[in-house]
């Protein structure tokens, strides 16, 4: 009965290493690891800066292009292209006529638009307006209050001419124009900001009324 079982054993051994040698497997799992999808980073333009230059009268726009090759500009319906540097930003300069909205758009490397528009308004490289909002005139003069930016220096002109400067240190500013100043002027005064590194302001204008009247502007 011994030599009987132990011939049993010895069969089924054989018959285990014959199936590990062909290899099949004898009550094996599969298993399968699905490692979640990476999506690619969107091509896109990022941290858009305009400086502008009053001598020159150019703006000079840089940023950065992700997954970009060249960034196309357009203003005042005309097209500037321009490259992309290896570290991934670049630079543009721009002549700028008027108050224009920049947009800018990335390119791949076939040349097809590749992310979405960027537009830039004349906010970003121009020196905000002033806007007088009161105005009282007397015998020696006129005095205005406006509102204004911080740092700016604020311009009268009459005409063509400026006729008056001052810094100005507050969101609102009181400026006082003499009579001497005065003579022979009628209508308004145009006036404007000036703003390091940026375009001077549009225009607004500046009543002048005569002697003992006033005016006021409801904001």
């Amino acid at each position: 009965m011994k030599r009987i079982r132990l011939l049993f054993a010895l069969v089924g051994l054989v018959i285990l290493g014959a199936s590990f040698s062909t290899g099949e497997s004898i009550n094996a799992a599969t298993f399968v690891c699905k490692l979640p999808a990476v999506s690619k980073p969107q091509p896109k333009l990022s941290k858009i800066n305009v400086n502008y230059d009053q001598l020159t009268k150019q703006a000079t726009v840089t940023g950065t292009a992700k997954g970009l090759k060249r960034v196309k500009l357009i203003h005042n319906k005309k097209r500037q292209t321009v490259k992309v540097n290896p570290k991934g930003t670049f630079k543009a300069q721009v002549k700028i006529k008027d108050y224009p909205t920049l947009t800018l758009h990335g390119l791949n490397h076939r040349g097809k638009k590749a992310s979405p528009n960027v537009k830039v308004t004349a906010a970003a490289y121009a020196a905000p307006s002033p806007l007088a909002v009161k105005g009282v005139r007397t015998s020696t003069g006129i005095t205005y209050e406006l509102t204004t930016h911080k740092g700016c220096m604020l311009n009268f002109y009459y005409g063509n001419e400026k006729v008056y400067s001052t810094q100005v240190e507050s969101a609102q500013s009181q400026v006082t124009l003499p009579a001497t100043l005065l003579e022979g002027k009628s209508g308004y005064f145009t006036v404007r900001q000036e703003q390091v590194n940026k375009k001077i302001s549009p225009a607004t204008k500046a009543e002048i009324p005569q002697v003992g009247f006033s005016f006021a502007i409801n904001k």
